[in-house]
């Protein structure tokens, strides 16, 4: 269960994203069903699944003697990924996008298994994910504020979508391969 300390941005988000969970529930802790105060009916949280035990984030394969104590070799480090990008088309191919695509909000187990967690902030119909780990922001959405489309080179506007999901996953594939970001951040 995930309890806001302010009530939800909006209510109708996190219904829409109740209505796609169960077609990703083995991949994603989507909301399953909204938690609302008895006495004023407002949405305080939602229910999602528990994550099995012995997942760790995708941040940790980064660290080349971090994968060797957990056993990921190079061949088991691909099938991760492979798994994760599966998974990522599973979610587009629902409606939604993840937005907010980074190595701490996917988790590994070992075994080949990838979640998708902290997913209330996925985008999903006409309502944008309004959070973002820089370091793996498409380039073509910086602006001021990411809640709104913004002007890119050919003046139309973008918003969060398959590719900026795409851009994220390069990036966190070429950190967990070199154990540097693209721009030689950490």
């Amino acid at each position: 269960m995930k309890l806001y300390k302010q009530p939800p941005a909006s209510a109708d988000k996190l219904r829409a994203l109740c209505a796609i969970a169960p077609g990703l529930d083995a991949i994603a802790t989507l909301p399953r069903a909204l938690v609302s105060d008895v006495r004023t009916g407002a949405v305080l949280g939602f229910t999602m699944a528990l994550c099995e035990p012995g997942f760790e984030p995708l941040a940790l394969l980064a660290k080349l003697s971090v994968r060797q104590q957990l056993g990921v070799d190079f061949a088991r480090l691909l099938s991760l990924f492979s798994t994760l990008h599966g998974e990522l088309e599973a979610i587009h191919l629902a409606g939604a996008v993840v937005g907010d695509l980074n190595d701490q909000n996917e988790l590994f187990d070992p075994k080949g298994a990838v979640r998708f967690i902290d997913a209330d902030s996925f985008q999903v119909g006409g309502f944008p994910c309004e959070v973002v780990t820089e370091a793996y922001l498409d380039p073509l959405l910086y602006g001021p504020d990411i809640t709104r489309p913004c002007a890119t080179h050919d003046g139309k506007p973008r918003w969060f979508g398959r590719g900026s999901d795409w851009y994220a996953f390069a990036a966190i594939l070429f950190r967990s391969l070199t154990g540097v970001h693209p721009f030689g951040g950490s």
